[in-house]
């Protein structure tokens, strides 16, 4: 069986933030945000048991965020869905009961121009928008120019067989003039059983 490095990624990350909720102390200008959404519905659906079945599921949708992420700085940032039918139906039996949208730690140096982020997290980036299990960053040393990388494991792959040793990379350079445009030049590869570059 094949050992994926980003499996446990997760719970490092929250035990990371444990470590930076005990650390930080209580007249810190840092900010907790807990937010959560609860949503009940109900329907009747024809099953491949019975007609008219009763569907009542509940969706939980939570969101956690600690820190400044505007700042200099480490801050954390959580976000999922979970659903539970509580009715006697197997409607939702083929679909995922729910999933881990966000769940990464980000620095940012502003001085320095630098930010960076470790976890699940959503790339948007020159012709990527994938949600990956892994690392991203950006450097912009100049102001007009600069450039952003990231690597990791597909998120949408991670539950298929023998997948364990796909990996997703790219890279992106720009120049930019204010806020009159921007142009870049990006890059981006899957590698493993899933295809080729």
């Amino acid at each position: 069986m094949n050992s994926n490095p980003f499996k446990n990624l997760t719970i490092c990350l929250l035990l990371i933030v444990c470590l930076l909720l005990y650390s930080v102390p209580v007249s810190s200008q840092s900010i907790l945000d807990f937010r959560s959404e609860t949503i009940f519905r109900f329907f009747e659906r024809d099953t491949e048991e019975k007609n008219d079945s009763l569907v009542l599921p509940i969706y939980e949708y939570l969101q956690f965020d600690f820190g400044k992420p505007e700042r200099d700085g480490f801050s954390f940032h959580f976000n999922g869905w979970g659903r539970s039918d509580l009715g006697d139906s197997d409607f939702y039996r083929k679909d995922s009961d729910g999933e881990l949208l966000n769940a990464f730690l980000e620095y940012v140096n502003p001085l320095a121009k630098f930010q960076t982020r470790l976890g699940r997290q959503k790339i948007v980036m020159g012709v990527t928008t994938d949600s990956v299990d892994g690392l991203w960053l950006s450097l912009t040393p100049i102001p007009w120019a600069g450039f952003s990388a990231y690597g990791g494991l597909p998120v949408a792959l991670e539950s298929d067989e023998d997948r364990d040793k796909d990996t997703t990379w790219g890279t992106r350079v720009f120049h930019r003039l204010a806020a009159y445009y921007e142009i870049g030049l990006s890059y981006k590869t899957i590698t493993g059983d899933i295809g080729e570059d």
